[in-house]
């Protein structure tokens, strides 16, 4: 894929919007070869040429020549992330775009009365979901610009420093996917609010409106684990954490929310398969679908366990770490 330089929030002309699908598959086909083998990437990658007349020349001029050897590789490198990062940025912009046409579509459609309120609030999450994965792909290409190495999103990530000055690109990542989780937790509440009214009037399965409250539920929890991990990034970089028990806090933050989260489907698989078990004796639903509901009974009740077997671990772990 060819490096473009654009400004951040420049559009992208015509022919590189008609084209970037195109090109981001040849951009993820080459960081796929940067995982394969020098004699792999020399074969396949474009101007490997060049680098193996690089290397030949850093042999014969000793250490300085290896330096400037690291040097040409390590430029090169930094041009392929960013022109990556970039790929990845201009489609998140045409999916944006796409999500907020649909937008405009479903609203007028809305206004008019020919379609419910559902499919309105479910284009605005699908806006919410679109921008949030914009903002992250900016502040990743922020950090490779300024660094010339994939993103760390680790908690215990340094801090950056760039054109605009220092910057906490962890926090800033939080932060998006605070504000995005907050408009979808009113978009949701709103949803399962529609559907529990459909479902008292007899017009919506209970069943169907109790995975709506599930989803609410659900995106909660995402929150909590947002607000935990901004408090863990906040410790961190105040020296009140180490970095070595801040990634184990945070692990721990993580299982704990996938068990919170398994409980909850656990609980909808339970309340599914009595039901479903019920109906199968008057021979009201297939073998298959029973077997469906014991299935996912057994996979929700693996993920909790699972969950509950790494903080266990991760408890003895934090034991230890200080």
């Amino acid at each position: 894929m060819t490096a473009r330089s654009l400004p951040h929030d420049e559009q992208p002309d015509p022919n590189f919007a008609a084209q970037l699908e195109w090109e981001l598959e040849r951009a993820l086909r080459r960081e796929a070869r940067f995982a394969r083998t020098v004699h792999d990437a020399g074969a396949r990658r474009p101007g490997a040429a060049l680098l193996a007349l690089v290397f030949a020349a850093a042999l014969a001029l000793g250490g300085g020549g290896a330096w400037a050897a690291h040097n040409v590789l390590r430029s090169r490198g930094a041009q392929a992330l960013v022109a990556q990062q970039n790929g990845r940025v201009e489609l998140a912009k045409l999916r944006e775009r796409r999500a907020r046409s649909e937008l405009e579509r479903t609203q007028l459609e809305h206004a008019a009365g020919l379609s419910a309120a559902a499919p309105l609030l479910a284009s605005r999450v699908e806006v919410a979901l679109a921008s949030e994965q914009l903002e992250l792909g900016r502040i990743d290409r922020a950090e490779v610009e300024a660094t010339a190495r994939p993103p760390q999103h680790a908690l215990s990530a340094a801090l950056v420093t760039t054109p605009a000055g220092v910057r906490d690109l962890v926090h800033e990542r939080l932060e998006v996917e605070r504000v995005s989780l907050a408009e979808q937790l009113a978009l949701a509440r709103e949803l399962a609010e529609q559907a529990n009214v459909q479902a008292n009037a007899g017009l919506m399965p209970q069943a169907d409106a109790s995975r709506f409250r599930i989803g609410v539920d659900k995106l909660t929890l995402r929150g909590e684990l947002v607000r935990r991990r901004r408090e863990l990034r906040a410790d961190f970089v105040a020296a009140r954490t180490s970095a070595a028990r801040t990634e184990l806090l945070d692990l721990q933050a993580q299982a704990q929310t996938r068990r919170d989260l398994a409980q909850l489907e656990l609980q909808a698989a339970r309340e599914a398969h009595e039901r479903l078990a019920l109906l199968a004796q008057h021979g009201r639903v297939s073998a298959r679908e029973l077997e469906q509901a014991e299935l996912a009974l057994a996979t929700h009740a693996a993920e909790s366990d699972s969950a509950n077997s790494e903080l266990e671990w991760l408890a003895e772990e934090l034991a230890r770490t200080r």
